[in-house]
């Protein structure tokens, strides 16, 4: 018989893919009338690279699939300067992330009106390697020009650290107007150090359907400093230095946009800013003055729950210890982790989730260290957590 984590490992697959078909089916052409929405470009201007090459996007406003991916509470304000007289020029921006649950709100000003702002509540399902989302969208303001309320659907698929796969549906519920998104980031070194990907869009949207793409690379030359670029098929060109210090992020882009030569709309050159505020990654100040190696000390003793009470319960949990090994994954300042699993109570199911992240934690060049003052000679969940897991690594 399939045990729970099998079958739940299979819901998410199969949901996954049969949302994966839907969106598919959703690409077939459509008539299409009256209001369009805010172009892709502008929804992911402050985005470095495609939504799924990134942690977490802007937390569900484009991919609402990626607030699967969130460990902590994360916030990001983002802007920009006022030099330019885009049709759709973002003023500035708020997104806040929690596991599963995520809303942005972006103020946009119209050429010759007086802007709007728009909001998207998302929700998803999922674990690290599929997810599936959804996420509400409306607008308000005084603008000639308002998107119309939206449904999003949206879907993530990262089988393993090479590759990265997005695909989304935006509808507008009271027109008539779809837009499709494709992207895919790619990791040939099977590490952050090098990142391609590229994005497809298309839209039946009335005046403004579109059909666009983009490609581009990602370069991280330290832990905590990376470069992007990327190329849009519209002749646009953007380019990324994003400076990362544990809980703190900072980046700035600037996008040259051609797509109109004409006088009336002259090629422009923007410059975009973003904070983030919220879990931790990569830390360029532990490069520049290293620290020697560290170890995370991680005691099993004792039962592990799926959950806590809200009130009064400090017991242990299953995902606060995945999202420990996850944050110890991702903070160059620990090289390894230490485990004591002398006194471990724990079931089959949990036993396969902690070995499975420990299995990518290893993936990512550092050690797990496993003690044990007794191993029982009959089959038991800490077997299965040490088979195939050398001691040291």
């Amino acid at each position: 018989m399939k045990s729970h984590r099998q079958r739940h490992k299979g819901t998410i697959r199969a949901s996954s893919i049969a949302f994966t078909l839907l969106l598919l089916l959703a690409l077939a052409p459509s008539a299409a009338t009256g209001e369009s929405f805010t172009s892709y470009q502008a929804r992911t201007e402050f985005l470095p690279s495609s939504p799924s090459g990134t942690y977490t996007g802007l937390y569900g406003y484009v991919n609402p699939a990626m607030v699967a991916y969130v460990d902590d509470m994360e916030t990001l304000f983002t802007w920009s300067d006022d030099s330019a007289a885009a049709e759709a020029a973002n003023d500035w921006g708020l997104y806040m992330g929690l596991p599963h649950l995520g809303f942005g709100v972006t103020d946009r000003h119209a050429e010759g009106s007086r802007g709007y702002k728009e909001y998207r509540l998302a929700i998803a399902r999922g674990d690290r390697s599929h997810s599936v989302g959804l996420a509400y969208g409306w607008a308000n303001g005084t603008s000639d020009f308002r998107p119309p309320n939206q449904i999003v659907l949206g879907s993530l698929i990262r089988p393993n650290r090479s590759l990265s796969a997005g695909l989304t549906l935006t509808s507008a519920l009271s027109k008539n107007a779809l837009e499709y998104t494709a992207n895919l980031s790619l990791r040939p070194l099977l590490t952050d150090r090098l990142t391609l990907f590229g994005t497809a869009v298309g839209s039946n949207n009335g005046a403004n359907n579109q059909r666009l793409w983009s490609a581009g690379a990602t370069i991280a030359a330290l832990p905590g400093l990376s470069f992007s670029a990327r190329y849009g098929n519209h002749r646009t060109v953007t380019a990324n230095v994003h400076v990362s210090m544990g809980s703190v992020d900072f980046w700035t882009q600037t996008l040259h946009d051609r797509r109109d030569s004409s006088h009336r709309h002259p090629a422009q050159t923007r410059q975009t800013y973003a904070v983030r505020i919220g879990g931790h990654r990569a830390n360029l100040l532990s490069r520049l003055s290293p620290t020697p190696n560290r170890y995370l000390d991680v005691d099993l003793n004792g039962s592990l729950n799926h959950r806590r009470f809200p009130l009064f319960d400090q017991s242990r949990t299953l995902s606060g210890l995945l999202i420990t090994i996850r944050q110890a994954q991702n903070d160059p300042d620990i090289s390894g982790i230490a485990i004591n699993t002398s006194g471990m109570r724990m079931n089959w199911e949990k036993a396969w989730e902690v070995r499975r992240a420990l299995k990518e934690f290893r993936q990512s060049g550092k050690q797990v260290v496993i003690y044990a003052c007794l191993l029982y000679t009959s089959p038991s969940p800490r077997d299965g957590l040490l088979s195939r897991m050398p001691s040291s690594a």
